[in-house]
């Protein structure tokens, strides 16, 4: 159930074609005016959908999550075919960077998206929960580095525009101050 419900959210709530619409309604589309004076009145779809992501993202990454994972191993029946963490933090990477793996431009809506899910992955490197499994922890740090990988070869490669070259270069960025911090708060 674990491994099919990932599989709806990597084609559902983390997919940008999920939430495709057509700029004849965004342009239609407002906020309620207030009685306590000016709003913005354009209807923000990527602060929208980034408050959706961010919070299935920030539950799916949560503390007691990791341990319930992480704990789970030792009560199945075949430890192997057991749900990892490692498991949920991959499929998770995989399916948020996707473009990585080919030469497709990155929308702002997966930008931000990604954005998100590297501020969580850096926080539980640099300021985990106190009660963030030593494990999550490690797994974190080394999803920072294949991530890391990653975004080198795709920094490398023609076919993306301005903004989508920004962010990958500001993702590295973080990345590399991320790793530093980790190794100087360790005492490394």
């Amino acid at each position: 159930k674990q491994r099919e419900t990932l599989r709806f959210l990597e084609g559902t709530l983390f997919s940008d074609a999920m939430f495709k619409v057509k700029p004849e309604l965004l342009r239609k589309l407002t906020l309620d005016r207030t009685n306590f004076g000016p709003t913005n009145q354009d209807y923000d779809l990527g602060a929208r959908v980034l408050g959706i992501q961010r919070g299935v993202l920030n539950q799916l990454t949560d503390s007691s999550v990791a341990r319930r994972i992480l704990s789970s191993e030792a009560k199945a029946t075949e430890p192997k075919q057991a749900f990892r963490l490692t498991e949920l933090y991959d499929s998770l990477q995989n399916a948020i960077w996707s473009e990585l793996k080919g030469a497709r431009d990155i929308s702002a809506l997966r930008r931000n998206l990604q954005r998100e899910h590297l501020r969580i992955i850096a926080g539980q490197v640099v300021r985990p929960a106190q009660d963030l499994p030593a494990d999550a922890r490690a797994l974190a740090r080394e999803s920072l580095k294949g991530l890391q990988a990653q975004l080198k070869a795709t920094a490398a490669k023609p076919g993306f525009g301005k903004e989508s070259r920004a962010h990958v270069q500001d993702s590295l960025s973080l990345i590399e101050e991320t790793l530093k911090a980790s190794l100087q708060k360790a005492g490394v």
